[in-house]
């Protein structure tokens, strides 16, 4: 779907714990989308988000964290986080694609491709949205106030946003969608391209949503 850079890694830890595997990488503007293996007992889905923390210091971090009540844990150059519904967050220093290291891959691209400028959002569900909410005012206190409602909260990360949103009794708790921003984003030219390539979708004002094999939701909508 994607037209951007793509490295190959042949021996990517998602996690600092997980054994290491094949992983791909998808440029998105300054960041990235990273594919690899899931191992047991996990299972498909998002594993971890990563944020990029301004005049970051390792040390100063994980206190300043701890200080707050968030169980923080040092690991490499990073700071790991989880969340109350289990959750993984990558805090770091900016400039991700920049860091990558891995192997470039040449392929071809079949057709019409969409330009990824970055992820613009960032969906978890959350079991208690009130607990969450608390939890995420702590770790990035950003909240959008006027976005605030008994369904969802809402948390700026610079040029992005985070939403929590109040999952039902059948949804199992945890990162539940990413919003990439498309260059040049026309739905109806997005929808045409899904649907010549047999890809069904949904869609919303102002974007079109797919779920991938492995049951992950992605929104595609013009850049925020």
């Amino acid at each position: 779907m994607f037209d951007t850079l793509l490295l190959r890694n042949p021996a990517l830890r998602a996690r600092p714990n997980l054994p290491p595997g094949e992983a791909f990488f998808l440029k998105m503007g300054e960041g990235y989308l990273v594919v690899s293996s899931a191992f047991s007992p996990d299972t498909p889905g998002l594993d971890h988000y990563s944020v990029g923390i301004r005049d970051y210091e390792q040390a100063k971090l994980a206190a300043k964290l701890k200080d707050n009540g968030i169980a923080a844990e040092a690991r490499s150059a990073d700071v790991w986080v989880r969340d109350l519904d289990g959750s993984f967050i990558q805090l770091r220093t900016t400039g991700g694609w920049a860091r990558q290291t891995a192997a470039p891959m040449q392929r071809a691209i079949g057709g019409p491709s969409f330009l990824p400028l970055s992820v613009t959002r960032i969906g978890i569900r959350s079991a208690d949205l009130p607990r969450a909410g608390d939890f995420y005012s702590r770790l990035y206190g950003t909240e959008v106030a006027s976005a605030a409602s008994g369904r969802s909260r809402l948390f700026g990360l610079g040029d992005s946003a985070l939403e929590l949103i109040s999952g039902s009794t059948n949804s199992r708790p945890g990162i539940d969608y990413i919003r990439i921003g498309i260059k040049d984003f026309n739905a109806e030219a997005v929808k045409r391209v899904l649907g010549e390539r047999g890809i069904a979708m949904s869609d919303r004002p102002g974007l079109v949503r797919i779920t991938d094999p492995d049951g992950i939701g992605i929104e595609l909508a013009a850049p925020s």
